[in-house]
This record gives structure tokens, sequence and C-alpha cells, in this order.
């Protein structure tokens, strides 16, 4: 009896021990729950390396096809796109660290579940740091492109620049058509002239000429309004009207002293303005300019406000740009049409200048004008000593007001005796777009 009790609780007891426990059943699953998530990460950080490589190839092709000028440039551009695929895997990383840790009676992989899953998170997170940065950057490569030397295609924010505004009022670049300028301007100029004469002194010798100096001393005020319309096929019209207040007073020295004042309209002006040759390599951009000074001054207290005859004149204006500096040289001839019995002298000459953009709102230019007149004639007889050199160093500076408005300030001193002695002046430009109809 008692050994058949003996035999039961034995085989109970193997049968205890043979049936499996459910805590390990537990682990089993947990395990085996961990791994097939595991996989499905990998697949995920290979989709990810896939699309990333897909895209790596399409920018090297493009790279390949950009132009050697923008290459660097080009290069930024498509970056961003590996952004969001990358920030839709990188939060996966903390999202698998509550099931890294598994229970202590766990096997081999359980143990080395945490490898792959850094090694997951940090493939798939890797390319986001430059596909980020370089999202940043795509516009300003492309405003790099849009501004680089010789490129004069800007676009509107470009156009705004003080650089582009200096050269397009200094007639070296030209107006986009539907785009129009209107400049409003003042120029106050000193001139003194100083000349031998003789004069009958009255008294007890008279009749008796004396050689006395003779000085001329004029004031200009020259207020002006030029309008600049873009028109297509890279030309431009200008039109400009000046409105004159001159004062002159002429003193001979110890006998006598007059002073005149008069003012008025000028000479109006109509010029036209085409672009015909494009910056590109060693030659520079090349504007071709005629223009005709009417002869609508009038004369007034015996003081004229214009030339008072007719001229017309043409010019060539050539720029090349080396950002931030650009070169400006022009040369000029302008054929004075006889008045009567007189006829005035032609007149040439050339200017070299160059202008700086100190910034995107200020640019500073500096020109040196020569200029040549020819002797003047009367009933077709030369009149001697009528020929003039004059030569006018100018320096100024141009800033940006506020959208399509320009400050710009010149001054400057004659370098002969034909020249002004000093000009100063201010001009706004003022750009908009033309209404269309």
């Amino acid at each position: 009896m008692k050994r058949s009790a003996l035999a039961v609780v034995g085989l109970v007891a193997c049968t205890a021990a043979w049936t499996p426990s459910p805590l390990a059943a537990t682990e089993g699953e947990a395990n085996e729950a961990l791994l097939r998530e595991l996989l499905l990460k990998l697949e995920e950080r290979d989709a990810v390396i896939s699309e990333l490589r897909r895209r790596l190839d399409a920018l090297e092709r493009r790279v390949e096809s950009t132009p050697p000028a923008t290459e660097r440039t080009a290069a930024a551009a498509p970056a961003p796109e590996p952004g969001p695929a990358a920030t839709s895997a990188s939060p996966s990383a903390p999202a698998q660290a509550p099931a890294a840790p598994p229970p202590r009676q766990a096997s081999a992989p359980a143990a080395t579940a945490p490898g792959p899953q850094a090694a997951s998170a940090a493939t798939a997170s890797a390319p986001a740091t430059p596909g980020s940065s370089l999202g940043g950057t795509a516009p300003e490569a492309e405003q790099q492109r849009a501004s680089g030397p010789g490129a004069f295609e800007v676009d509107e924010e470009a156009a705004e620049r003080a650089l582009e505004r200096t050269l397009t009022a200094a007639g070296a670049l030209l107006l986009r058509p539907g785009r129009a300028e209107i400049e409003p301007s003042f120029v106050y100029t000193r001139q003194e002239d100083k000349l031998g004469t003789f004069v009958d002194v009255p008294g007890p010798g008279a009749g008796i000429l004396e050689a006395r100096d003779l000085k001329q001393r004029r004031n200009d005020f020259r207020f002006g309004l030029d309008l600049r319309v873009g028109l297509p096929w890279d030309s431009q019209f200008e039109f400009g009207v000046p409105y004159r207040y001159q004062g002159r007073e002429t003193v001979v020295a110890g006998f006598d002293s007059t002073s005149r004042s008069a003012h008025g309209f000028g000479d109006i002006r109509v010029g036209f303005a085409k672009t015909v040759l494009r910056e590109d390599r060693w030659w520079p951009d090349l504007v071709a300019r005629v223009r005709w000074d009417a002869d609508t001054g009038q004369t007034r207290n015996n003081q004229p406000l214009g030339q008072g005859f007719h001229q017309f004149g043409g010019s060539l204006t050539a720029i090349k740009r080396q950002d931030p500096l650009a070169f400006v040289g022009n040369a000029f001839y302008r054929k004075s049409f006889s008045s009567g019995e007189f006829e005035p002298g032609d007149e040439y000459g050339f200017s070299i200048g160059t202008v700086l953009a100190a910034s995107p709102e200020t640019s500073l230019q500096a020109s040196l004008l020569q200029s040549f007149s020819r002797s003047q004639a009367f009933n077709g007889q030369k009149i001697p000593g009528t020929d003039q050199v004059s030569s006018v160093l100018t320096v100024g500076a141009s800033s940006i007001l506020g959208k399509g408005v320009l400050l710009s300030f010149t001054a400057g001193v004659g370098l002969t005796d034909a020249a002004p002695d000093y000009f100063v002046g201010f001009s706004i430009p003022i750009a908009f777009n033309v209404p269309k109809p």
C-alpha cells in the first residue's frame, strides 16, 4: 500500500516537472515579438537608404548637366528632400527603447537586441543632418546664381540693389520692359572766370584806355525732371526737362560791377538707347544711345537759359562687372547746328569711372569726364581762342531709401579753365511698373 502511494506521488511530481512554466512561455513570445520588430525596423532603414541613394544619383546627374559657373550653387539646391525621410525615421529610436530591456532570463537574441536598434537609428538619422542644413541654402544658391558677375538678367529683388539702380541712372544699364523711372534732380554750379580788358577811365585822363581785370561770377541752379521707360528688345526711351535759375555778376576791378539774373525752362532732351552687346567672357555690355537737344531755352534779361542752338549726339557706353565693382566707359560726339550766322563748335569726348557696391543698399562712384569743343565760327570764319578743353572729376554716393526709391549725391571739381570751379547736386530716381492698358 505504501509502495502504491509512493508511486502515485512520484508520477505526479514528474508530470509537474515536465509541464511547461507559464513564465517561460511568456518570455519566449516576448523575444519573438522583439525579433519581428527589429526585422521590421531594418527593412524601414534599408528603404530609407535606397531612397537616399536614388536621390543622390539624381543630384549627381543634375550637377553634371549644370554649367561650370554654377556647379557649387546648383549642388545645394535639391538637397532638402532627405530631411522629411530622416525625420520620419528618427522618431523610431525613442519608440524602440521600451522594448530593448528584456527579462533577465532571456537568451542571446534578447541580449543583443539593443545593438541592431542603435545601428538602425544611427543609419536612418545620419543623412538627416546634411539634408536639413542644405535645405536652408537652396534660396541662397538661387540668389547667387542670379547675381553673379556679368549676370544682368536680375530678378526684381536684385534689381533693387543700389549698384544696379546707380548704373541705370548713369545710363549704363537699361530698364526692362514694363518698368519706368522718374528722376527729379538738382545741381548747383559755381564758375568764376578772370579775363583782361581795357576800360576808358573818366576824369582828367578821359580817352585813355587802361588795362583792368574783369571777373565773371556765375551761379547756376538747375532743376531737372527726367523720365526713362523700358521698351522691348533691350531698348529704352528717355526724356528730360530742365528748369534753370542763373545769376551772373561782372566786375571790372576798381571800375564797375553789374549783376543779372534770369530763370525759366532750358533745352528739352529726347533720347533712345539700346543694348547692342551683352557681357560675356572678356567683352563688356555695350549700350548705344542717340539724343536730341532742342533749342527750347529762352534768353531773358540777356541771360541764355539754353545753349541757343539745336544739338544732336550719339554715344556708346561700355560696362564690365567684377562684383562688387563695375567699370564704366563712355565715348560721345555731339553735332551743333548753326543759328543764323553763328556756328557753334561740335563737342566730343569720353568718360571713365567705376561704381563700388559698398553694400546692397549703398554704392560709391567716381568718374573723370574729358570733353573737347571745336572752335566757333561767324560768317564762316573761325573765331580764334574759342576751342575749349574741359575736364571734370566727379565723386558720389547712392543709397536706397525704400522700395523703388534711390537717393544719389554727386560732387565735382573742374580741372581746367573751361570747366566749372565745382558743382554739387542730388537726385532721387523713383522706379515703378508701367500700368498695363
